[in-house]
């Protein structure tokens, strides 16, 4: 299960993600992220991991589709910091990143 919970805040866009980021929940978070994404392309979009549990493949995949996009995530746990982590060295070594400081 997956907790997705929508704040603004100024010109940023905050997802706060809590449970596991797996399986139809995937999917659920992507349909959330497309339909605010259309509106800045990933730059006004922050993501907090810190209550996330368990990020399957396809989760991570969809992170690291967000990165691409300029979206900055966060997480505070060790597991979700070291998924953040690989997905941002992979999108920076790619040249992919449109936003610095993800």
């Amino acid at each position: 299960m997956l907790k997705i919970s929508v704040e603004k805040i100024g010109e940023i866009t905050k997802f706060k993600l809590e449970g596991k980021l797996a399986g139809p929940w995937v999917a659920e978070f992507e349909r959330s992220w497309q339909t605010l994404n259309a509106d800045c392309r990933g730059a006004c979009i922050a993501v907090d991991l810190s209550d996330v549990t368990y990020v399957d493949a396809e989760g991570q995949k969809l992170l690291a589709q967000m990165c691409r996009q300029g979206v900055h995530l966060n997480a505070s746990g060790v597991m979700t910091r070291s998924i953040i982590e690989q997905i941002e060295r992979a999108c920076a070594a790619s040249g992919d990143v449109s936003q610095t400081g993800g």
